[in-house]
C-alpha cells in the first residue's frame, strides 16, 4: 500500500491555517519561563519540587476569600497569570498570610525582608516568620526561625474550569532542623490541603522548581499555600527556615476553536494490495487527524498520571518547538497526553508516531494510548474517572543491556487502575526485543517511527520503521473506543533506579483506512 508522505499531511495543516509558531525570547532563566508562558508556549520544565505526601486542616477560625482572583486574557492556550517578585511586599488582594495556630504559640507570618533573593535587580523575599506580632520583630540577620511555627501564605482562590493543564514556578531557600518542614500544597475548598513538605533540613541555598497543578484542571476553585512548619525543639543555631521568591503561575486555557475537528474530504485512493506490506497509512485518507506539533494550542495535555502516596504528581506534557514533549519527573510514574479527538468512524484505522528518547535511563518508557474511552466531562477529574478508565497501550522501553542498550515492546489492554492509579490489564503480547526487525536494525537512541493499524475485526498490526513487528487478532473489545494519546513512563516492575524520563513525538496522525 502507497504511504502517505509526511510532508503531504503538512500541507493538510497549512490549509488549515496552521503556521509556525516562532517566539524569540531572552533574558534570565527566570523570566525567561514567565515571557514563554505569557506568550502562549508552555514553560521549560524545572526541576519538580521534591518531599513526602502531606495533609492538613486548616481550623474553621481562619477565614479566606472566596472571590476568584480575576485573569488577564488573550486567547487560549498557555498563560502567565500571575508573577510575584515580593518587591511591593506581599499584596493582600493577592495572598492571604496567617498564623494557622493562631496567637497561641506567639504570632508568625509570611513577610518581605532583604536577607536574601533572586530577582534580578529586586533586593526582597518572603521570609516564612518575618511578619505578625512577635515574627515582626525578627531580624534574619541575627535571629532564626521560633518552635511551634504553623506560617502559611496562600494564594487564590482562581477559577480552574478552563483549565486544562497547570504549574506553580518559584525559588525557594530553606534551611532548618530535620523534621521541620517548607511545604505546598493545594486544596479545592480552602480547608483541606495535600501536597509534599521537604523535611531534610535543606542546604541554605536557593533552588527553582516546579509543582504540577494538573490534578485540579476543571476545579472552579483552587488555593495554592506555601506552608512552613517547626516542632517544639529549640532552634540555638539561628537556622533561618524558609524563603520564597520569583513566583510564577501558569495555566493551559481551553481553546474556543478546536482546530482537528474540522473535516476534510478527499477521495480515497484504492489499495495496491489486499494486504499491507509497509505501513499501513491510506493514500488519501479521509477525516484524518495529522498534528506535527507546531501549535502549541492543539488541545494536548496530560490526562492520566500516577498518583498516591509514593509518587506524587510531578510530571508535565507540553508542546514547543514542533515537538511534544513528555517529561515524567520521578521512579515508577506514568503519564498519558491526549487531544481529546476522536478517531474518525471506520473499519480500520492506522496511528503513526515518530519518538525518541532524551538521556534515557534504564527502564524509560515511551508509547501509544488508543482505545481510550471519554465521557464527555472535564478531562481529567478530580478522581481521575472522567477518562482512559480503559484502552491499549503500546509501550516501547529503553534497556541499558550492560552498555549495549536496546529497546523492547509490549501491548497491554488496560481495564482498570490501582490504588496509586497505575494502569492494571492483559498483555496482548509480552516484552519483546526490537533490535533487528525484517532486517532492519533499530537504533534505540534515535527517532523511531511506530504504527498501529487497528481493524474492527479485532486485528491489531504493530509496525516499527516501517516493518511489522508483532499482529494481536481477536481483539475487537475497545474498538468503539476511539480517543488516543501518547504515553511516557519510568514504570519498572523490578523496582529499579529509573528518575525520569523524557520522550519527544515529532508528529502523530490517525488515519482511517478504506
Amino acid at each position: 500500500m502507497q504511504k502517505l508522505p509526511f510532508s503531504n499531511r503538512l500541507t493538510w495543516l497549512a490549509l488549515l491555517g496552521l503556521g509556525l509558531l516562532a517566539l524569540i525570547v531572552s533574558g534570565n532563566w527566570l523570566n525567561e519561563q514567565a515571557s514563554l508562558a505569557a506568550q502562549g508556549r508552555p514553560p521549560a520544565p524545572r526541576p519538580a519540587f521534591t518531599g513526602e505526601p502531606v495533609t492538613a486542616t486548616l481550623p474553621e477560625t481562619i477565614n479566606l476569600p472566596s472571590e476568584p482572583i480575576p485573569f488577564n486574557l488573550s486567547g487560549g492556550g498557555w498563560q502567565q497569570v500571575y508573577t510575584e517578585t515580593f518587591e511591593a511586599g506581599i499584596s493582600p488582594m493577592i495572598w492571604t498570610v496567617f498564623d494557622a495556630d493562631g496567637t497561641t504559640n506567639g504570632e508568625y507570618k509570611w513577610g518581605t525582608e532583604t536577607y536574601t533573593n533572586t530577582t534580578p535587580g529586586g533586593t526582597r523575599s518572603a521570609w516564612a516568620v518575618g511578619d505578625g506580632e512577635q515574627g515582626g520583630t525578627l531580624d534574619p540577620n541575627v535571629d532564626g526561625y521560633p518552635p511551634n511555627a504553623n506560617s502559611w501564605m496562600v494564594y487564590g482562590p482562581v477559577n480552574m474550569s478552563d483549565v486544562i493543564d497547570g504549574m506553580v514556578m518559584f525559588n525557594y531557600w530553606f534551611q532548618a532542623s530535620l523534621g521541620d518542614t517548607f511545604a505546598i500544597m493545594a486544596s479545592t475548598n480552602g480547608t483541606t490541603y495535600t501536597g509534599l513538605a521537604t523535611n531534610n533540613g535543606g542546604n541554605g541555598g536557593w533552588g527553582g522548581v516546579m509543582y504540577n497543578l494538573g490534578a485540579y484542571a476543571g476545579e472552579p476553585q483552587l488555593y495554592i499555600a506555601f506552608v512552613f512548619t517547626s516542632d517544639s525543639s529549640a532552634n540555638p543555631s539561628n537556622l533561618k527556615g524558609a524563603f520564597v521568591d520569583d513566583v510564577i503561575f501558569a495555566f493551559n486555557f481551553r481553546q474556543n476553536v478546536y482546530l482537528p475537528n474540522v473535516r476534510l474530504d478527499f477521495t480515497p485512493t484504492p489499495p495496491a494490495t489486499a494486504t499491507p506490506t509497509i505501513t499501513p497509512t491510506p493514500t488519501q485518507p479521509v477525516n484524518p487527524y495529522v498534528d506535527d506539533f507546531n501549535n502549541s494550542n492543539s488541545g494536548w495535555a496530560m490526562r492520566r498520571q500516577s498518583t498516591g502516596p509514593t509518587t506524587p504528581t510531578n510530571s508535565v506534557a507540553y508542546v514547543l518547538g514542533g515537538r511534544l514533549e513528555l517529561n515524567v519527573g520521578k521512579s515508577n510514574q506514568y503519564l498519558i497526553a491526549a487531544p481529546m479527538v476522536p478517531a474518525a468512524a471506520s473499519s480500520k484505522y492506522n496511528i503513526e508516531t515518530q519518538a525518541q528518547f532524551i538521556n534515557p535511563q534504564d527502564q524509560s518508557g515511551y508509547g501509544i494510548i488508543f482505545g481510550g474511552d471519554w465521557n464527555g466531562q472535564t478531562c481529567p477529574n478530580g478522581n481521575y474517572s472522567s477518562c482512559f478508565n480503559s484502552y491499549y497501550v503500546l509501550e516501547v522501553r529503553w534497556l541499558a543491556n550492560n552498555n549495549n542498550p536496546l529497546l523492547v515492546a509490549r501491548l497491554r489492554r488496560i481495564t482498570s487502575h490501582d490504588g496509586n492509579n497505575n494502569p492494571v490489564g492483559t498483555e496482548l503480547f509480552t516484552w519483546t526485543e526490537a533490535r533487528t526487525v525484517n532486517g532492519v536494525n533499530i537504533n534505540p537512541n534515535g527517532v523511531n517511527e511506530w504504527d498501529i493499524l487497528y481493524e474492527s475485526n479485532g486485528t491489531i498490526r504493530v509496525y516499527v520503521a516501517n516493518q511489522l513487528f508483532k499482529t494481536v487478532t481477536n481483539e475487537a473489545v475497545l474498538f468503539n473506543q476511539k480517543y488516543f494519546g501518547l504515553f511516557a513512563s519510568t514504570l519498572n516492575e523490578a523496582g529499579g533506579t529509573t528518575n525520569n524520563s523524557v520522550v519527544r513525538y515529532e508528529y502523530i496522525s490517525v488515519v482511517p483506512v478504506p
